[in-house]
């Protein structure tokens, strides 16, 4: 528990991160976040083009921290870009797929988006933001297929991948609000769906590609999805399916000494590297578990993963680099090479943010 209780510390880190954030709306004129800033590339450093569907979820991040430290910019920002994503939606309530630029939907993207737009109107009640939160849901819930799955407009052609329980997850939220039963209908068929591919301790579909051994990246979106929409649904049998993966994670990372940058679909580690957004997100997933759970062991394995992880920023002093992290340790790993992703920033600043509710509430 040492570094996450040093209140000073906390503000210091989380207000570096954040002004990294901050660059990186300013990298693009404030026309979303900057996806990345590369730090090596035939080019030379550059940032990326802004990316709408992590800027979404960013807006959440941001606007809790807004209520924290009270500094208007951090708003400023953050509705700013709810309006530009509100200008970037389709007519028929999708949100396009990529950075910025790219003119076919995508379902993750728009389930992502979701987070933001209702962050921006409990805020600041202003309808529009729900109604386009609710035209995305809507769309989100008319694509879904016979069987489930969303089998269009995913980001690998005709990979319908695990981590959907993180679109189906907002799109509940979303009807908390509006009520409509043809999303409460398609949101509980996909969710079996995605259940479906639970085999005891294994979970098939969670990967960017199929087949292929998963970051924790994608593997922390996974389960986070699973045990939110078990939350919101009362679903003990799929929390207590979801608690036995983090029992199982806790006791890889107890046996290897720390997170796998990725596991293959038998738990297999790859210990060549770590995907840091990974490491924040499952902090994240573990302190959320012992929220909803009371287990300390959740508390214990969230501990253990944040004070090896609470310092994963950049000291460097630029402000391209400055509070920002990378998407390997080391940086020339296969999780986003030479890059600092701001969905990076944006995980770490919600690890820490629980991480001290948590410790202090414990204290």
């Amino acid at each position: 528990m040492k570094a996450a209780v040093w209140t000073n510390e906390f503000e210091a880190r989380t207000k570096d991160s954040l002004r990294w954030l901050k660059h990186s709306f300013d990298a693009t004129n404030q026309q979303g976040s900057a996806a990345s800033f590369v730090l090596i590339s035939r080019k030379g450093p550059f940032w990326n083009k802004a990316y709408p569907e992590t800027t979404g979820y960013i807006i959440e991040t941001m606007l809790g921290y807004y209520k924290i430290f009270g500094e208007p910019w951090i708003k400023d920002y953050a509705l700013n870009a709810a309006d530009w994503l509100l200008g970037l939606q389709y007519e028929d309530g999708a949100f396009p797929a990529g950075y910025l630029g790219t003119k076919q939907k995508s379902i993750f993207n728009t389930g992502q988006i979701l987070f933001g737009l209702l962050a921006a109107h409990e805020l600041t009640n202003e309808s529009k933001y729900l109604l386009g939160a609710e035209r995305a849901t809507r769309w989100l819930a008319n694509s879904v297929s016979k069987d489930g799955s969303w089998d269009k407009f995913n980001f690998v052609p005709g990979y319908s991948p695990t981590y959907y329980t993180r679109v189906i997850w907002p799109m509940m939220m979303v009807n908390d609000r509006v009520r409509d039963k043809n999303i409460t209908d398609q949101t509980l068929k996909a969710l079996t769906f995605y259940k479906n591919r639970i085999e005891g301790c294994k979970i098939n579909g969670m990967a960017f590609h199929e087949n292929q051994a998963a970051f924790t990246h994608t593997i922390a979106y996974t389960l986070r999805g699973f045990l939110e929409c078990a939350h919101l649904l009362n679903d003990d049998k799929l929390m207590d399916t979801i608690s036995n993966h983090f029992i199982l994670i806790f006791e890889k990372i107890m046996q290897d000494g720390r997170l796998a940058g990725r596991y293959d679909v038998n738990w297999n580690s790859d210990l060549s590297f770590e995907c840091l957004t990974g490491n924040a997100q499952m902090t994240l997933n573990f302190a959320r578990m012992f929220e909803l759970t009371g287990d300390n062991k959740f508390f214990d394995a969230a501990i253990l993963l944040w004070d090896k992880n609470y310092d994963m920023q950049s000291r460097m002093p630029f402000s391209s680099l400055k509070g920002g992290i990378a998407g390997s340790k080391p940086i020339w790993g296969p999780y986003m090479t030479w890059e600092y992703p701001n969905w990076a920033a944006k995980f770490y600043l919600d690890a820490y943010l629980i991480m001290m509710k948590l410790i202090n509430r414990k204290a």
